[in-house]
């Protein structure tokens, strides 16, 4: 489903520049509006990804929220306006202020990394680790598809043996050994297979100096549009942590929202980059429908 998805057609170089951009700023710029706008950007565009599997999962996402909302407040005591107090320990208003701020960081934060991984798959990995590092590359591509490999060759094995009647008792440790034997053989045979494959790539010259390798991956002109909108945005973001002008404290007083020349540009540039998925696609959506209509 994800090659419907034109973000999904992105160059792997300029996506990973994208969710680096993204990522660093939800986690490091505190600022509400640059986590709000993480927040929001990140959930629009894993709703248009998993759409009906969003549905069940913003349970689960707003649940966490609250969790680490009012977590906070109990373990953190700082702060000048205390609310209540529990156990002879002050609930502060900036607890509760700071702890949204940082549910909202880590909520953002899995939401990228949820939508990445529908984004960025096994293939865009291996070429990324396989241009610099093709031993990495080789490792990655031999370890993804070692756990699939792995639970076929045991069911085969398995169905296998219960066929020949090697299995003729029903106790549960005798149920375990008959596994554990299982597991052993399909575990020697990956081995092996690991074995043959690295000395076959390593015969035909994989990863040696002048070797080439097919790719399916083309530079664009998007693409580099993506790319440069990302490091600059990731640059920005750099500059406004080191400078300090961006980010708020909370304790013991929350500090006032930065209006500044430096914070302004940050949330217009963070905002733009971090609804930009959510702008190809409805882009792409209206261009479709457009089309279709022409017909």
């Amino acid at each position: 489903m994800r090659i419907h998805f034109r973000f999904y057609s992105f160059h792997p170089f300029a996506l990973v520049v994208y969710y680096m951009a993204i990522l660093f700023g939800s986690m490091f710029i505190v600022n509400p509006v640059v986590r709000l706008e993480a927040l929001l950007g990140g959930v629009i565009f894993l709703s248009l990804i998993r759409k009906r599997r969003m549905v069940s999962d913003i349970w689960f996402y707003l649940i966490l929220f609250i969790l680490i909302w009012i977590t906070n407040p109990l373990f953190s005591h700082n702060g000048e306006t205390p609310l209540f107090f529990m156990n002879g320990n002050p609930v502060t208003l900036e607890a509760f202020k700071c702890g949204a701020s940082i549910a909202a960081a880590i909520l953002a934060s899995i939401i990228w990394f949820a939508s990445a991984a529908e984004i960025i798959d096994d293939e865009k990995i291996v070429y990324l680790a396989g241009r610099f590092f093709p031993r990495l590359g080789l490792t990655i591509s031999m370890a993804l598809r070692f756990v699939p490999r792995l639970k076929k060759d045991f069911s085969a094995c398995e169905n296998a043996q219960k066929t020949a009647g090697l299995l003729t008792s029903d106790s549960f440790f005798d149920r375990l050994k008959f596994k554990l034997g299982i597991l052993m053989s399909v575990s020697a045979k990956s081995v092996e297979s690991s074995v043959i494959i690295s000395r076959s790539m390593r015969a035909r010259g994989y990863g040696m100096k002048g070797s080439t390798a097919y790719s399916r991956f083309f530079l664009r002109v998007s693409d580099v549009v993506l790319a440069v909108v990302s490091l600059i945005t990731f640059v920005a973001e750099i500059i406004a942590v080191i400078s300090g002008k961006v980010g708020i404290e909370f304790y013991p007083s929350v500090t006032e929202l930065p209006v500044n020349f430096m914070a302004v540009s940050t949330y217009i540039l963070y905002g733009i980059t971090a609804f930009l998925p959510t702008i190809i696609e409805a882009t792409e959506y209206l261009k479709w429908k457009y089309y279709i209509s022409k017909i």
